[in-house]
C-alpha cells in the first residue's frame, strides 16, 4: 500500500468518507444535471466531502483538483464503509 504526504493529495479517503483538501473542491450533481465539462465548470454547489454511509448507486460528483483538473466521479454501487470503495472516474478537462 502506497502512502502519501497530505500536502501532495487533493482528496482524502478515511473510514467514514471522502474529503476535499489542499484547495480541491467537490460538487454533488443533481440527477438531472449532465456530467459534462460545462456542468462541472458552471455548478457551484461545493461540498467539503461526502460520507460513505449515505452514498447511493449512481450518485455523481464533479471533482476539481487544487490545480483545476476536472473529473466526473460516479458511485456504481451503494456506499458501505466495510467494503472497498468503488468509483468510476472520467477525466473531463481543466477549469
Amino acid at each position: 500500500m502506497e502512502r502519501y504526504d497530505a500536502e501532495t493529495l487533493d482528496f482524502y479517503r478515511d473510514y467514514d468518507g471522502f474529503w476535499a483538501i489542499n484547495g480541491s473542491r467537490i460538487v454533488a450533481l443533481k440527477p438531472e444535471e449532465p456530467g459534462t465539462l460545462a456542468t462541472c465548470r458552471s455548478v457551484t454547489r461545493f461540498i467539503g466531502g461526502f460520507e460513505l454511509v449515505g452514498l447511493e448507486a449512481g450518485t455523481r460528483f464533479c471533482f476539481e483538483s487544487g490545480k483545476g483538473v476536472l473529473a466526473l466521479v460516479e458511485a456504481p454501487k451503494n456506499g458501505n464503509p466495510d467494503d472497498f470503495l468503488d468509483l468510476k472516474i472520467q477525466f473531463l478537462g481543466n477549469r
